[in-house]
C-alpha cells in the first residue's frame, strides 16, 4: 500500500485510510500507524506513509485529529515520550517521563490516568488524547521542525 506514494507532490506526507489496520483488532487498539519513525524523505516505498483505520475514524471523529497529529509526530522523528510498559522513553531530556513503578493497578501497562502529570498530556504519549490540549516539548519541536520533510 505505501509504495503507492510514489509520484506524489513533494512535500507531501503520504497517508492512506483502511477500513481496518489489523483484522480482529479493536479500532480503539490501533487507530493508525506510521511506517517509520522518521518516514523517509522519499515516496514510494513500504516505510513511506501514514495509515488510518476507517472504522475508528467513525467511532472517535473528534479524536481522530490528535491521532494523526500524533502520527505526523512519529513522521517527523518524534517518539513516544514513554511506551506502554513504561519500560522505555524518548531520548529527548525535557519530555516528562511515565515509568513502570507509575503502573499503580500492575496490568503492564501505564495509563492515562496513571501518567497525568507525569507526560499524558504530550502529544506524544502512547496512549493518545489524554488531554483536549495536548503539549509538545521545546526539543520535540526543536526536532520536528529540522526533519527532512518539514523542510
Amino acid at each position: 500500500l505505501l509504495e503507492r506514494s510514489a509520484g506524489l507532490a513533494g512535500g507531501a506526507v503520504p497517508v492512506f485510510v483502511v477500513e481496518d489496520l489489523l483484522s480482529g483488532v479493536p479500532a480503539e487498539s490501533l487507530a493508525a500507524l506510521t511506517a517509520m519513525v522518521p518516514l523517509p524523505p522519499l515516496d514510494g516505498t513500504p516505510r513511506s506513509g501514514i495509515v488510518l483505520s476507517a472504522s475508528a475514524l467513525r467511532r472517535f471523529p473528534v479524536e481522530m485529529g490528535q491521532i494523526l497529529a500524533h502520527e505526523i509526530g512519529h513522521a517527523l522523528g518524534l517518539f513516544h515520550t514513554s511506551e506502554r510498559t513504561g519500560l522505555q522513553h524518548d531520548p529527548l531530556g525535557d519530555t516528562a517521563e511515565c515509568d513502570a513503578d507509575d503502573d499503580t493497578n500492575d496490568d503492564g501497562a501505564v495509563s492515562v490516568s496513571e501518567c497525568r502529570g507525569r507526560g499524558a498530556e504530550n502529544l506524544m504519549f502512547w496512549a493518545c488524547c489524554a488531554s483536549t490540549d495536548p503539549v509538545i516539548s521545546a526539543d520535540q519541536r526543536f526536532v520536528a521542525l529540522r526533519s527532512a520533510l518539514a523542510r
